[in-house]
């Protein structure tokens, strides 16, 4: 009957990751006064550990600093043309200017997204080649999004500043 035990045993620790069961032994709390792993062992598996958070700051580091919008902001003046300004949550900021000589039109545009409506303000940038086609359409607040109430007042006053323009 032990010999039988013993064999299952055995077995069953054929598939096991036998490193991995090392780590989550050190990092749990109820073996950190037994010396169940000897001092190298203990030793290696602090540096793995290590490795794993210094590893984990950077990515969070890289995450704020390229990834996370805090805000956007559009400016928009008559006579000169429109700036969109994103600032990450490092405080790091991306501007875009856009002439208002390459400004046809400001739209609320719609696209089906995971099984629902979202609304999003588009720039229209005018074809050089043909005065009434499209070269490029620009879409604004990305990473906010807006609600469809919120568009409806900001796409208000662009109309207002593109109509001044054109009188």
């Amino acid at each position: 009957m032990g010999s039988s035990c013993s064999a299952r045993f055995d077995k069953g620790k054929e598939g096991t990751n036998v490193r991995f069961l090392k780590i989550a032994t050190a990092l749990d709390p109820r073996f950190k006064n037994r010396k169940c792993l000897p001092k190298s062992e203990r030793d290696e598996n602090s540096m793995v550990l290590s490795a794993a958070i210094f590893i984990t700051l950077i990515g969070l580091i890289v995450y704020l600093h390229f990834v996370k919008i805090d805000h956007e902001s559009l400016l928009v003046i008559g006579s000169l043309g429109i700036q969109m300004t994103s600032s990450y949550a490092s405080g790091k900021e991306n501007t875009t200017f856009i002439e208002m000589s390459q400004v046809k039109d400001v739209v609320i545009n719609e696209a089906i997204y995971m099984q629902k409506v979202i609304y999003y303000l588009c720039i229209l940038l005018q074809d050089p080649g043909e005065p009434h086609g499209v070269s490029e359409v620009v879409p604004l607040f990305q990473s906010s999004k807006p609600r469809l109430d919120c568009l409806v007042e900001v796409y208000q006053s662009c109309q207002e500043i593109l109509e001044q323009r054109k009188t």
